[in-house]
């Protein structure tokens, strides 16, 4: 989770970098560095800046 925590933070922080978040997810689970129950839990109760936004880049992942 502090993977995934780091990489919203990141997007959130750098204006540049907002609206690849979910393509950064994407890509950290087809590299295996992120695991499918990860994302799930963060989806149904991450908290923390932008979530909502987020939320809805990886929605059709998830």
């Amino acid at each position: 989770v502090a993977l995934l925590k780091a990489v919203q933070d990141t997007c959130h922080e750098d204006p540049k970098l907002l609206d690849y978040f979910g393509v950064l997810v994407a890509e950290l689970y087809w590299t295996r560095c992120l695991e499918e129950d990860v994302i799930l839990a963060w989806f149904d109760y991450g908290t923390g800046a932008g979530i909502t936004v987020f939320r809805m880049q990886v929605v059709d992942f998830v």
